[in-house]
């Protein structure tokens, strides 16, 4: 039993690594993560923004399901998605529509309305135009009317969202490390449970949690 033990302690270390590596220090970037756009950056970047009329849009890629853009922290921030379209108009540059306000409608319909509006930060119109390096909007309008279709508390988000995690990859399933991490969490958190089982079981553990070495007492056996 003695070494049924220990391999309960192996897998409390690693429970306790999970819990650090996994859930404390992902929680504690992500506070200061969040911190770092003030109010004052969206407004700035609100300010800086203006609205672009696309004549004769055209749908390259449209999102039905929204993409995650968060893979979340527990017991800090949720996992996030946002809603994207990749646009293009008469200019052929590539413009990608993104709102990450969960209550966020995204319709475009070329067969109604042949131009659409975006709101677009000024250093958005320095970037190439490609499906690689995409003009982002994260305001859009089928009639002009910026408040209508995208009101100003979720811009507000969808700019707040946006600057915080535009360079944030979510760590997914296509990530090498994904499997592996989910293998680790698994067979750690099995063999806690089952070696700590049997040493309760057979009376190796007592009410208090601790480990009898001369396993259950003469009277626990009457």
């Amino acid at each position: 039993m003695k070494i049924l033990n220990y391999l309960r302690y192996f897998f409390a270390v690693n429970l306790i690594l999970i819990i650090i590596t996994r859930i404390i220090i992902p929680g504690y970037k992500e506070i200061k993560r969040e911190k770092k756009i003030s109010d004052v950056d969206i407004k700035n970047y609100i300010k800086d923004s203006e609205i672009i009329k696309l004549v004769n849009f055209k749908k390259i890629n449209y999102s039905v399901i929204p993409v995650e853009y968060f893979d979340g922290t527990p017991f800090v921030k949720k996992v996030g998605y946002k809603r994207i379209a990749y646009l293009t108009s008469d200019d052929q540059k590539i413009y990608k529509i993104e709102l990450y306000h969960p209550q966020s409608i995204l319709i475009l319909n070329n067969n109604v309305r042949k131009d659409t509006y975006l709101s677009i930060n000024k250093n958005e119109l320095n970037k190439k135009g490609s499906m690689e390096d995409p003009i982002v909007a994260l305001r859009y309008s089928v009639d002009g009317f910026m408040n209508n279709n995208v009101s100003d508390e979720k811009y507000n988000y969808n700019v707040k969202e946006y600057l915080t995690y535009k360079d944030y990859k979510p760590f997914t399933s296509a990530d090498p490390w994904y499997y592996i991490i989910m293998v680790w969490v698994f067979v750690t958190i099995a063999g806690f449970s089952t070696t700590t089982g049997i040493l309760i079981k057979k009376g190796y553990i007592n009410k208090e949690g601790n480990y009898e070495p001369n396993g259950p007492s003469i009277k626990s056996k009457q």
